[in-house]
């Protein structure tokens, strides 16, 4: 003896209520739990739940907030690059006169803790107007942190063909249109800046010198003042010549 049809087979309003049913437990898991159901081999995009977090890679292309520059010094054996000249060595850039630099002031000392040499188009950003004229073919960056522990320091260098040259980069780079792209390896203080930057040359290579204080909550050096007895000393000089 079997049951009767109307327990054994559902009826088509019972089968209609159980799916709207199932509808509305999906939606309301989808909506409060951030549930994604999977139906064979497709799946739906995944979103982030509410209590996810969404972080944001640091911008390598960042100007400093105060931005000055000085003419490019002229010197006779380096204002125009030798026909034959090679790049800056790994031993130029972190010798003894690069691997440690005191302040201007001498009150702090820097020690270096990271170097790229890099292609002119890799390490410079929104320059392009500019650099093809300008023969540049490598830039030399270097990071250091003040032993005390108050401030970043990122010095660059830039070898383009001759002086004028130079000259014509530097003013492009103190336009705040373009500039130097920060490292990405070295960790800076969420709130922090790279507050303060100076752009210069000497014969035929431009550098920089781009200051920031460690910690967001301390004075930025925002003033000429400071920025003359904080920032570190620039090596270049000798290395360029002897680099010659």
């Amino acid at each position: 003896m079997g049951f009767p049809l109307s327990v054994r087979v559902m009826t088509t309003f019972q089968r209609n209520a159980l799916g709207a049913a199932i509808a509305v437990a999906l939606a309301f898991l989808v909506g409060t739990c951030g549930f994604q159901p999977r139906f064979g081999y497709r799946s739906l995009p995944e979103k982030p739940g509410r209590h996810m977090k969404t972080y944001r890679l640091p911008e390598d292309k960042v100007l400093p907030s105060t931005l000055e520059g000085s003419p490019v010094v002229r010197d006779e054996k380096l204002a125009i690059r030798p026909a034959k000249s090679g790049v800056l060595t790994e031993a130029e850039l972190s010798g003894d006169r690069a691997k440690q630099v005191q302040s201007r002031s001498g009150k702090l000392t820097y020690r270096q803790v990271e170097r790229v040499r890099a292609p002119c188009e890799d390490m410079l950003w929104k320059l392009d107007k500019v650099l093809p004229g300008t023969g540049c073919t490598q830039v030399a960056r270097t990071v250091y942190h003040s032993t005390d522990g108050s401030y970043h320091a990122l010095l660059a260098v830039i070898d383009v063909r001759d002086q004028k040259s130079a000259e014509r980069l530097r003013q492009a780079l103190t336009r705040k249109t373009g500039f130097v792209r920060i490292p990405m390896t070295v960790n800076f203080p969420k709130g922090a800046r790279w507050e303060r930057a100076h752009v210069t040359g000497l014969g035929h290579y431009v550098t920089v010198t781009w200051l920031q204080p460690t910690f967001p909550n301390r004075t930025s050096p925002d003033t000429a003042a400071e920025f003359a007895r904080s920032a570190p000393r620039d090596p270049w000089a000798p290395i360029l010549r002897a680099h010659r």
